[in-house]
C-alpha cells in the first residue's frame, strides 16, 4: 500500500502539477488528439481522486450534465461551480500505469463531454 505522500511525491516528481488546495495538485494533461484538458488531482490517506471540468454548472443545467456523462462509469460532481467528471483510486492498490490510465480517460472523457454538450474549449 501506497502512503499519501509517496503517491504525492510520484505525482509532483512526474507531472508537471501546481499546487491546488489541501493536499491537491493540478495541471494540463496532453491528450492524443493535440488537445489538452485540465486534471484535478487529490490525495487522502485511502485515496486518489482524479478529475476534470467539463463545464461551468451555470452553463450547463444539471440534468444536461448528468445526459452527457451517462455513457461513461465515472463520477460526476459539481466542484467550485464546474462540473467535473472523477476516478477514485484506493491507495492500496495504486500503480503508475493506473494513475496513467485514470488520468488519460478522465481527460479524455471530460473533453469529449465538453466538445459535444458545450461545444467550447477546453477549461
Amino acid at each position: 500500500m501506497a502512503s499519501a505522500a509517496e503517491v504525492e511525491n510520484f505525482l509532483t516528481g512526474k507531472y508537471k502539477l501546481e499546487k491546488y488546495r489541501e493536499l491537491g495538485y493540478r495541471g494540463l494533461w496532453n491528450l492524443s488528439s493535440g488537445r489538452s484538458q485540465q486534471v484535478v488531482m487529490q490525495i487522502d490517506e485511502r485515496f486518489l481522486v482524479v478529475s476534470s471540468p467539463f463545464a461551468k454548472a451555470d452553463d450547463l443545467p444539471l440534468p444536461a450534465a448528468m445526459k452527457a456523462a451517462e455513457d461513461y462509469v465515472f463520477g460526476i460532481k459539481n466542484d467550485e461551480g464546474y462540473y467535473v467528471i472523477r476516478h477514485v483510486i484506493p491507495l492500496a492498490d495504486i500503480d503508475e500505469s493506473e494513475v496513467e490510465w485514470a488520468v488519460d480517460v478522465v481527460a479524455a472523457v471530460a473533453d469529449a463531454i465538453e466538445q459535444d454538450s458545450v461545444g467550447g474549449d477546453s477549461l
